[in-house]
């Protein structure tokens, strides 16, 4: 995650901060099948299944999704591709409800210009003590007063990753490029 813009806190310059969990793309079971519709039961690990399931499955339910991966035909790195949505080192992971938080926030810089003004799109680090929060999201929803400085409300949370994300990620680099190489390079979309 890029610098933090901002820090948001309960006794500084926050009200009323709540949590929310996201359960909608919420996985506990992963049905996943490789080139020519290859299952993972002939893999060992997989105890003869062809699902993964994850311990959160009492609490949340089975909530199943299948994944066909048609570029991989080898059975490892199915297995191996579809452990990954689950490991606690994926950013992305699917077994994990999502956070936001929500809270409206004192707009400090409106009163000392040396404060940055938080604006959506940017990583701020949220601190609750009392909701046990120390995290660092990015702003995701605003809702802005601009005649009363303590009515602003802020969304913190995960961005969902979607095509045209990595799209406009891809195009950044070739912009990048061409600017560092003086060429013209055709962008995508």
């Amino acid at each position: 995650m890029p610098d933090i813009t901002a820090r948001i806190t309960t006794n500084v310059n926050a009200v009323g901060i709540s949590q929310n969990e996201v359960v909608t793309s919420l996985v506990t079971r992963l049905i996943p099948y490789g080139k020519n519709d290859m299952p993972i039961t002939s893999y060992p690990e997989s105890g003869g299944r062809d699902y993964l399931d994850r311990q959160n499955i009492a609490e949340y339910g089975k909530r199943e999704k299948y994944v066909y991966w048609g570029n991989i035909d080898d059975l490892e790195m199915l297995y191996k591709r579809a452990e990954w949505q689950f490991d606690p080192n994926n950013p992305e992971r699917w077994d994990k409800p999502q956070l936001t938080i929500t809270g409206r926030i004192v707009d400090l810089f409106k009163q000392n210009a040396a404060i940055p003004k938080i604006s959506l799109g940017d990583a701020v680090r949220v601190i609750d003590k009392s909701l046990d929060i120390d995290q660092t999201e990015r702003v995701i929803s605003e809702k802005r007063y601009p005649y009363n400085n303590t009515n602003s409300e802020l969304t913190i949370g995960h961005i969902l990753r979607d095509m045209f994300f990595y799209v406009k990620k891809a195009n950044k680099a070739i912009g990048n490029i061409s600017k560092r190489f003086n060429v013209s390079i055709g962008r995508f979309l």
